[in-house]
């Protein structure tokens, strides 16, 4: 039976193995790989895990910091209507709070346009304008962010991408 470093001497000398079997660099490596081959590869290496880097850490830092959002007395919005959409609108760190002193924001939702049926095909005569929907949002009193879109779901994607840039 052969020893080791005979084991070890022996495969050093094939390209293929080159020492990594034995968890090692071997003397073969650097005549097998210039300095250039190395340069660029480590290069490739850093750009690709800078990359990686920006692209991901905003959306998990982003994903941190919960919301509350209490609704004003005055909306008329179903409280189950924004509970179902700000997910869809991509603030699932959005919640909905009964208390507004435990609240970060109060929002005061006007229902518009909730994208129903069309009503009848056929001649119409002059429809009415389609309600606008109208969301105040404050701050400790301030009005921070109002947005009045005629559809209800645009609404809630205007308040929840204001509350994505302020949450941060």
């Amino acid at each position: 039976m052969e020893s080791y470093e005979q084991l070890q001497n022996g495969f050093s000398n094939h390209v293929g193995f080159n020492g990594w079997a034995f968890g090692q660099i071997g003397s073969n490596f650097d005549d097998i790989v210039s300095a250039e081959v190395r340069r660029r590869y480590l290069t490739k290496t850093c750009r690709t895990a800078s990359l990686c880097i920006l692209l991901f850490t905003p959306s998990i830092l982003a994903q941190d910091k919960p919301v509350n959002i209490a609704l004003s007395p005055a909306s008329t919005t179903p409280v189950a209507f924004l509970l179902e959409n700000f997910p869809k609108a991509g603030c699932a760190n959005v919640s909905i709070v009964s208390d507004a002193s435990k609240a970060d924001y109060v929002l005061e939702a006007h229902e518009g346009d909730f994208e129903h049926g069309g009503g009848s095909e056929g001649p119409h005569g002059p429809r009415p304008p389609r309600p606008k929907a109208h969301y105040t949002l404050s701050q400790g009193g301030k009005i921070v962010f109002g947005t009045a879109p005629v559809k209800e779901k645009s609404a809630v994607k205007d308040v929840c991408k204001y509350l994505q840039k302020g949450s941060k």
